[in-house]
């Protein structure tokens, strides 16, 4: 067996048991030799205090092997790899005591990796600047016969927050387990990228009203007497048989370009203008409703896409106009429906009398959808730093959106720059991450296991707050927000804002002298600081008119405190509409102030 010794993991002199030597084949792709050197480096951690590696000679030592080599398909028992599912990982120590790490596609083995170091050696990858590596007085590798293999039932899972999206640190997505955003880099496997330069509302890429409404008015939504160019927002003639033809050419030519890519989106533009000339009118009164004609142009492209590329599936919305079933066109097998819960009221899981409507929509497309894909929302696209208790929600929603037969979840929070600020980033950041890879497992235990370490002493306070939050929710079952709500008047009154502030801004104070924990609580409280101050009634002039927790506040100092902890939370946009460049958070501090200056 030819093999490249790519790290050796040396330890101390009183070790009296035999090295392990982490090996790769000799031409294995980068991949595979990122997966070996990140194994070595954390086995490195757990053995050494100093993390210290030297080269040495491996005979007679057990020995760690990682990638999908022909011995390693026969360890595992297999005929070939592509018995694999989708990022399915295995890992097995043989009866001579060798740890076999291997995985599906490009990224499998990172994650069998990560897998391996989790659930043998108890490390956690809790967020971008914090993770746990336990020490090992005498290493060991796991006992023979130990065996892992798990297939992860979402095929895709996109987590779309800053933090994962834009990794400073590219093994950051890698271990959140995220197969869709984030770096690109061949080495940490690329990702499961969907086809062209846009993963969702590509009529606007395929037939780009800028490029084709001149020479094809006919081609574009006909409303209030004329065709409509609205940009970006402008939605096709579906019934066109020439704007089909062309959709058709555009599809396949992305297709050519990407042939190992998994998912294209054929898809709406984000407006409700879509067409009402005669034709598109007759056949939606001849078929059902919207989604019928949509279906039946996406069908036809589908088809065309399965003849030459048949592992590539075809994605479509179930949104807005089109989010209700069809009547009578039914998906081919071939097309992914992407429901999305824009509607969703958001502090109740989709299975609750709250949403039954979305829920019935939701079973009804699973019975005649070959697959579907999920598109959630996680925090308030109004306000970022919202209050957002909806975390009793996370783990029922993706459990059910399994039961409905989607293979891929896009979970949609504070994308764009809302930083660490949006109601504890990166506890929900890890409870996605962990939940989206295997649905099954306890939410709460996760919550508690990520609190204890990311805060520390400060655990107790994120404890109280969730609890807070989550029953000022159960108390209120009429709570109509969506992820479009401003504010939190709806489920907290006056005086329960005030005590859920002053439990974690006093928490937060207590510990602010921690270099660790200091500031990491810190941002825990500032969303809660953020809303209290949006609240200008509750600082009366006369301080004994005010709760008796805000008596002796300055709401101008608390401002203060706010700037100080704002540039440490990357808070650049307050809400999804807005742009880092557009200084909104300076903007809501010169308004705030102008405020309180009155």
């Amino acid at each position: 067996m030819k093999k490249l010794y790519l790290i050796v993991v040396a330890f101390a002199a009183w070790a009296t048991f035999a090295m392990p030597v982490v090996v790769v084949e000799k031409d294995a792709p980068v991949y595979e030799n990122t997966a070996a050197r990140e194994l070595a480096k954390y086995l490195g951690k757990i053995a050494l205090p100093k993390g210290s590696f030297e080269v040495a000679n491996s005979a007679g030592s057990p020995f760690i092997h990682v990638g999908k080599s022909p011995e390693a398909l026969k360890v595992f028992g297999l005929k070939n790899w592509d018995e694999l599912q989708m990022d399915e990982v295995l890992y097995k120590v043989d009866d001579a005591g060798n740890l076999w790490i291997a995985g599906d596609g490009t990224r499998g083995t990172l994650y069998a990796v990560y897998d391996c170091l989790e659930n043998e050696y108890g490390c956690r990858f809790f967020a971008d600047d914090d993770e746990k590596v336990p020490k090992m007085e005498k290493f060991t590798l796991p006992a023979p016969g130990t065996k892992h293999r798990y297939a992860p039932f979402f095929m895709v899972r996109s987590l779309h927050y800053q933090q994962v999206m834009e990794a400073t640190d590219p093994s950051f997505p890698v271990k959140m387990r995220h197969s869709f955003g984030g770096n690109d880099l061949p080495e940490w496997g690329g990702l499961e990228a969907f086809i062209g330069p846009r993963h969702v509302h590509t009529f606007d890429i395929l037939i780009p009203a800028d490029e084709y409404f001149a020479d094809h008015p006919e081609w574009f939504a006909f409303r209030d007497g004329k065709r409509q160019n609205l940009g970006k927002f402008s939605q096709l003639c579906l019934t066109n048989k020439a704007m089909r033809k062309e959709l058709i050419r555009k599809a396949l030519a992305l297709c050519e370009k990407y042939p190992d890519r998994h998912f294209i989106s054929i898809s709406q533009n984000d407006s409700k203008k879509y067409c009402l000339c005669d034709e598109c009118e007759a056949f939606v009164k001849a078929h059902g409703n919207q989604t019928d004609l949509l279906l039946d142009c996406v069908n036809e492209v589908a088809d065309a896409i399965a003849a030459k590329y048949p592992h590539i599936y075809v994605d479509t919305l179930a949104y807005q106009y089109t989010r209700q079933p069809p009547k009578s066109v039914m998906p081919h097998k071939n097309v992914v429906i992407r429901y999305c819960t824009i509607e969703q009221r958001q502090f109740f899981p989709l299975q609750a009398p709250q949403n039954q409507k979305l829920h019935d929509e939701m079973v009804a497309w699973q019975k005649i959808a070959p697959q579907m894909m999920i598109w959630n929302y996680l925090t308030s696209f109004y306000r970022y730093t919202a209050i957002h208790p909806n975390w009793k929600c996370i783990a029922p929603d993706l459990r059910f959106a399994r039961e409905c037969h989607a293979i891929n979840v896009l979970e949609q929070g504070s994308w764009n720059h809302g930083g660490k600020a949006a109601d504890l980033t990166d506890l929900r950041i890890y409870l996605v991450s962990r939940l989206t890879w295997n649905p099954d497992l306890d939410p709460e235990a996760i919550i508690h296991e990520f609190c204890d370490h990311y805060y520390g002493p400060g655990a107790k306070y994120v404890y109280d707050y969730l609890a807070a939050v989550t029953a000022a929710v159960a108390r209120h079952p009429e709570c109509p927000d969506t992820c479009f709500y401003p504010f939190c008047d709806h489920f907290l009154s006056d005086a329960e804002l005030v005590e859920l502030w002053k439990n974690l801004f006093d928490g937060a104070k207590s510990l602010e002298m921690d270099v660790i924990y200091g500031p990491r609580l810190a941002i825990a409280a500032l969303p809660v600081t953020i809303t209290l101050l949006e609240h200008p009634a509750l600082f009366d002039k006369d301080p004994s008119k005010r709760f008796s927790a805000l008596r002796d506040v300055d709401p101008n100092a608390l401002l203060v405190w706010c700037c100080k902890v704002i540039p440490l939370a990357k808070l650049d946009v307050l809400h999804e509409m807005l742009h880092k460049n557009d200084d909104s958070t300076q903007k809501w501090v010169d308004q705030t102030k102008a405020v309180y200056e009155k």
